[in-house]
């Protein structure tokens, strides 16, 4: 499996904006209840994979809002592109979301699997 950069920017705006994290940052994420976390990962679908929420996230602190997968720019066949995922904070305390790049048929799940966990403080 190719190794995808996962990228992000740290964004701070306005309340009502989402926020998301950068890669390697290791803070939390600090966010209000109904608050969002935007979290922006490089794919490439065409090769059967994609990122998707592991099972050991508790989703009764921040749930899926949205899961989009965007192509890329160009006309090139088998090109990667972007999932972007939001995440709204729906219960104070503190959230892990757990993603996993997979093929989702396969039943096993490959030791170099490529993860990504973001943790996220949320207060009222």
């Amino acid at each position: 499996m190719k190794l995808f950069l996962i990228t992000g920017a740290l964004l701070l705006l306005n309340c009502s904006s989402p926020k998301s994290m950068a890669e390697g940052d290791g803070n939390p994420i600090r966010v209000k209840v109904g608050e969002t976390v935007a979290v922006d990962l490089p794919s490439n679908i065409t090769t059967g994979y994609t990122w998707q929420l592991d099972e050991q996230t508790d989703t009764s602190r921040a749930r899926v809002a949205t899961h989009v997968y965007e192509r890329g720019k160009g006309q090139l066949a088998g090109q990667g592109g972007t999932e972007h995922w939001t995440f709204e904070a729906i219960r104070a305390g503190e959230a892990t979301i757990f993603l996993r790049y997979v093929r989702p048929w396969e039943k096993e799940i490959p030791a170099d699997t490529q993860r990504k966990t973001i943790q996220v403080t949320i207060t009222e």
